[in-house]
C-alpha cells in the first residue's frame, strides 16, 4: 500500500502533465488564429496587388494628362492659325483701283477697277442743298462713285470727300478723289494738279469741304508744262493714257450730263 507521500507525488505529477497539455493546446490555437491574419505570404501578395493597382492608376493619369495636352495643343494651334489668317487680311475683301482715271460719261466700263456699287464717270459734280449748288468740273471725265461714305469704298490711293451745307454737316454730296504726292501723279496735261480741295475749290460761304489737309488730283483748269513729270523717253505713260481717254470722252460724251 502506497504511503501518503507517494500519493501526493503522483497527484502533483498528474497536475503538471495536465497543465503542460493545456498550454500546448492554447499555443496551437493562438498560432492558428495569428496565422489567419498575419500570413507573410498573403501580406506580400496583397502589397503586390496594391502596387499593381497604383501603377495602373498612374498609367491612366498619364494617359489622361497626355490627352489633355494634345487637345490643348490642337486648340491653340487652330486658334493661332485662324487669328493669323485674319490678321493677314483673309477677309479683307476686294481692292478697288482706278479713281481719277479718264473716262466717258455714261460708260462705267471705262472704270473697270472701281467699286461696282455706284461707279460713275463724272464730268461735273454738282454739290447742292436746298436749292444752293456748288458745281465742280472734271475735264475728260473722272472715274469715281456717285456717293461715298468711307475711304474704303474708294479703294487704294483714293479717299471720300464730303461737302456739307453750313457747319451743321447737312450732306450736300460726296465723291471719291485720287490722292497724290505731286502733280506728276495726276493728269497734268489736262490741267489736273495735286492740291488740297478744301482750299483749292472755291465753294460758296455756306459750304464746307471735308476732310482738310489731304492732297488730291483735281481739275484746276490750267494746263502747265511739267518737265519733271516727263520720262527719259519723253513720254509719261499714265498721262498719255489719260489723254487718250479724255479724247474719247470729248468725242463720245461731249454732252455730259451733270452728276
Amino acid at each position: 500500500m502506497k504511503s501518503k507521500k507517494q500519493w501526493l507525488c503522483l497527484i502533483g505529477l498528474m497536475a503538471i502533465i495536465l497543465a503542460f497539455g493545456c498550454s500546448s493546446q492554447s499555443a496551437e490555437e493562438d498560432g492558428g488564429l495569428d496565422g489567419s491574419h498575419h500570413n507573410p505570404a498573403d501580406a506580400g501578395g496583397d502589397a503586390g496587388d496594391a502596387g499593381d493597382a497604383g501603377d495602373a492608376g498612374d498609367a491612366d493619369a498619364d494617359t489622361d494628362a497626355d490627352t489633355d495636352t494634345d487637345t490643348d495643343t490642337d486648340t491653340d494651334t487652330d486658334t493661332d492659325t485662324d487669328a493669323d489668317a485674319d490678321a493677314d487680311g483673309g477677309d479683307a475683301g476686294p481692292t478697288y483701283t482706278g479713281t481719277g482715271d479718264a473716262c466717258r460719261v455714261g460708260h462705267p466700263e471705262d472704270c473697270p477697277g472701281m467699286n461696282p456699287t455706284g461707279v460713275t464717270c463724272v464730268a461735273t459734280k454738282n454739290f447742292s442743298y436746298l436749292g444752293t449748288s456748288f458745281p465742280v468740273d472734271f475735264t475728260g471725265g473722272y472715274c469715281s462713285l456717285s456717293q461715298c461714305t468711307t475711304d474704303q469704298q474708294c479703294g487704294t490711293d483714293a479717299f471720300c470727300i464730303h461737302v456739307y451745307y453750313y457747319n451743321t454737316y447737312l450732306n450736300a454730296g460726296s465723291m471719291c478723289l485720287k490722292t497724290c504726292a505731286s502733280v506728276c501723279d495726276c493728269r497734268w496735261k489736262e490741267g489736273y494738279d495735286c492740291v488740297d480741295p478744301s482750299s483749292a475749290w472755291s465753294p460758296p460761304n455756306n459750304f464746307l469741304v471735308q476732310p482738310t489737309g489731304i492732297t488730291a488730283c483735281v481739275d484746276t483748269g490750267v494746263v502747265s508744262t511739267h518737265p519733271e513729270c516727263v520720262s527719259d523717253a519723253g513720254t509719261d505713260a499714265s498721262t498719255d493714257a489719260s489723254t487718250d481717254g479724255s479724247t474719247d470722252g470729248a468725242v463720245d460724251g461731249g454732252d455730259a450730263a451733270t452728276k
